[in-house]
């Protein structure tokens, strides 16, 4: 059941290691974490197929937003 969230976890621990701006990472992910548990309730009001549609969404936009974050390469040394 924690799968999922384990291994977001170990991805997110090894991009941060690498990253240029750790302040921000963390801000990002503190706010996405915010976001996914003020979603939540919306399955209630939407129904748990429409939030799918909700997700899919807004992955997009963070991919449309931040898609160049994902191909930072390592510092060197």
């Amino acid at each position: 059941m924690f799968v999922p969230v384990f291994f977001a976890g170990i991805g997110f621990a090894t991009t941060f290691r690498d990253s240029r701006q750790p302040d921000i990472d963390i801000g990002s992910n503190i706010a996405g974490a915010m976001a996914g548990g003020l979603s939540e309730p919306m399955s209630l009001m939407i129904g748990f197929g429409n939030l799918l549609l909700v997700a899919l969404i807004l992955y997009g936009c963070s991919w449309l937003l931040g898609g160049k974050g994902a191909r930072r390469t390592a510092l060197p040394g």
